[in-house]
């Protein structure tokens, strides 16, 4: 990721000297701001996600209902207030349904995710729940891609 930047910036400064501009905009720089995390997020994201699967597997299993639940992403603001969790449902149709019954239980699944990062947290992220549909995304995708004929050329 920082190998990119470095590129960019790199890319930035060779075209900003040949046009005798400022190095980088200000704009460039809030863009690149905004789209690293701090070692810190990317510290806090791996342990919500790891406990949340935890969570999800032991002790909120009866809101899934019987259903495989995987936390495939989480995203945490810079002040660590909030977090987005990104759920994917496997083998289950009412993916809303299941989605329906988390939000309404986000309380007690915060409460949950309190005592186990009781000790690295000072403050227990508000939790955002979405439907990760990616999975969905590369089946049809894939569909498409097996319709797709390729006649032979001579």
């Amino acid at each position: 990721m920082k190998n990119k930047i470095k590129q960019y910036l790199t890319q930035i400064y060779i075209k900003n000297q040949e046009h005798k501009k400022s190095v980088i905009t200000k704009h460039q720089k809030r863009y690149l701001k905004n789209r690293m995390e701090s070692k810190r997020q990317q510290k806090v994201n791996k342990q919500i996600l790891k406990d949340m699967s935890d969570i999800f597997q032991k002790e909120a299993s009866h809101l899934v209902l019987g259903t495989f639940v995987t936390v495939t992403q989480v995203r945490i603001t810079p002040d660590l207030g909030q977090a987005k969790v990104y759920l994917s449902f496997i083998l289950d149709k009412n993916k809303e349904l299941i989605l329906d019954q988390i939000r309404e239980n986000t309380n007690m699944i915060r409460s949950a995710l309190g005592s186990r990062v009781r000790h690295q947290l000072r403050v227990v992220p508000v939790l955002q729940f979405y439907l990760d549909d990616t999975a969905e995304y590369v089946e049809k995708i894939e569909k498409l891609f097996e319709g797709i004929v390729i006649p032979d050329e001579k």
